[in-house]
């Protein structure tokens, strides 16, 4: 009998490598099938669905300016958030009127607010839109007792230091602290426009650049005295003074007795998009005046004694 030139064991290690290799394809085959398969399930499931942890993004209106109009426009955004859910409206601390206008036109912000009027045609164009007038009104810390009026000329004898101290005016025996801004802001602008040489000559206030700061300084200082549009007052504890014994209400405001006020615009690019549009139509339809009328109407009743 002629023997085979290989050993048994080789034989036997032929056959296993077969069978394993024929193993091993049959299983990647089912794992690649099962893999598809729940890939093509996982689609399937998004397909009818959705991707449950993926939010589709709100979208987002900015409204960057002048720090007068802040507190008011954060009230209103709150109104109109609540009844556009899908839209977020912004109000960041204010930066000036101006500095809401670049920011307007540099794409930093969808609108800009501002307390005065712009010329935007030589700055790319945009569109001014009126929003409210508000009275103008000075107001004093808690701390001054028994003064509830003041007439222009004596608020001109306290910002020169020709009334230097709270007796001359039926108040305690304490010194005057005046509180101003600077000659560009648009409150300084719109006081100096109603009250004849408001600002001139000698004074002894101290500047402020920015409303925060006013109403800050005059809150937390005793014996101060300041001015700001109402709206920047709705959430303080400050005194407001009537002048020439008139109340900054409303509707002397409407009537021209009180002649102290200083106007808020939204400004929007020439084609702003539609969620924007739907705020300014918000900003500025009856609901929000009515809220405006509330807010400060509501809050003189407060604050004035």
């Amino acid at each position: 009998m002629k023997l085979s030139r290989y050993p048994v064991w080789l034989s036997f290690y032929s056959i296993f490598c077969m069978v394993f290799k024929k193993t091993l394809l049959v299983s990647l085959s089912f794992t690649l099938t099962f893999s598809a398969a729940q890939s093509s399930v996982d689609i399937d499931i998004e397909a009818l669905f959705g991707n449950s942890t993926e939010q589709q993004p709100k979208k987002v209106v900015v409204v960057q300016g002048t720090g007068d109009s802040e507190s008011i426009l954060r009230i209103i955004a709150s109104h109109f958030n609540q009844k556009y859910p899908e839209i977020t409206v912004l109000v960041p601390d204010g930066i000036g009127s101006l500095g809401g206008v670049r920011s307007l036109l540099n794409g930093g912000a969808d609108l800009a607010r501002t307390a005065r009027s712009f010329t935007l045609e030589s700055r790319g164009g945009g569109r001014e839109i009126f929003m409210v007038d508000v009275p103008l009104v000075f107001v004093i810390h808690r701390s001054v007792k028994g003064v509830d009026n003041l007439s222009q000329e004596q608020i001109l004898q306290i910002y020169s230091g020709g009334i230097s101290n709270w007796t001359e005016l039926g108040g305690p025996n304490a010194k005057i602290y005046p509180v101003t801004r600077q000659a560009g802001a648009s409150s300084f602008i719109a006081l100096k426009s109603s009250i004849d040489k408001f600002g001139e000559g000698h004074t002894v206030s101290k500047i402020f650049y920015s409303t925060t700061d006013v109403e800050q300084a005059v809150a937390d200082h005793d014996y101060t005295i300041g001015y700001l549009p109402l709206s920047a007052v709705v959430n303080s504890n400050l005194k407001v003074l009537s002048l020439n014994g008139v109340a900054p209400t409303l509707e002397a405001l409407q009537s021209g007795d009180y002649p102290h006020k200083i106007t808020f615009y939204l400004t929007a690019k020439k084609s702003p998009k539609e969620h924007v549009k739907t705020f300014v139509d918000f900003a500025t339809s009856e609901e929000a005046k009515a809220l405006y009328a509330d807010l400060l109407e509501n809050k003189l009743t407060n604050i004035v004694e």
